[in-house]
């Protein structure tokens, strides 16, 4: 006789397989988040980060780190993205990642101001999410702007976020930290980034189906057994 799993086995399962599912999605989708890679120890300043394409004067540097430690611990290391909000043109670091259309994306960024960062007229430090399908954009972008007024200007490290779903046709999001309207002004006025992350979480309704279909395989499999 067959030993069908009763019903709080099968929520338990589907409780199961919703975790599981849960873990999974919030998983970091940036490579090199802290921008250690690849190993340099000969400089304070390197202009290559794997994984990231640089803009205009962007650089890594050694002068601040949100997660010191040596590698190859996980989130360790020293070095951090330089973004030089003192240099007019702006820059900044962009990384492309595969995306499921639907889905909401968010991207956060340890950020860390130095204390006459305020002080730029008209500066826009900024997170960006712009959805693409191949190089064509698709939509307008999600874009956090991080105000003087909004930061802690004492070189301590505050996370930020912004949020975007990807619309219709998207296959990929183009991650972007950078800034813009920079101008020089006495005393130390850059501005850094580090430990960057970009996970997703499913909407309520594929949760609700992921846990579903798990449980329903899960009782399939013990059901062939006992058959």
């Amino acid at each position: 006789m067959r030993d069908h799993l009763s019903l709080p086995t099968v929520l338990l399962s589907g409780a199961v397989a919703l975790m599981a599912s849960v873990t999974a999605f919030g998983q970091n989708l940036v490579t090199n988040p802290g921008f250690e890679l690849p190993p340099d120890t000969t400089t304070n300043v390197d202009n290559t980060v794997t994984g990231w394409n640089l803009l205009l004067d962007t650089s890594r540097a050694q002068f601040y780190n949100h997660t010191p430690g040596a590698l190859p611990a996980a989130q360790g290391g020293g070095w951090s993205l330089w973004l030089k909000t003192f240099e007019a043109a702006g820059g900044g670091a962009t990384q492309d990642v595969p995306v499921v259309a639907g889905q909401p994306y968010t991207l956060t960024a340890q950020m860390l101001f130095e204390p006459s960062y305020p002080n730029i007229p008209g500066i826009d430090t900024f997170l960006q999410l712009q959805f693409k399908d191949g190089g064509t954009a698709v939509g307008s972008p999600d874009v956090l702007h991080i105000l003087p007024t909004a930061v802690t200007a004492d070189k301590t490290w505050s996370p930020f976020s912004i949020t975007g779903t990807a619309p219709a046709g998207a296959t990929q999001v183009e991650a972007e930290i950078g800034w813009a309207n920079g101008s020089a002004v006495p005393g130390q006025q850059g501005a850094f980034a580090d430990d960057v992350t970009l996970t997703t979480i499913p909407e309520p309704a594929s949760l609700c189906l992921i846990s579903v279909c798990g449980a329903a395989l899960l009782i399939r499999r013990r059901n062939a057994r006992l058959a």
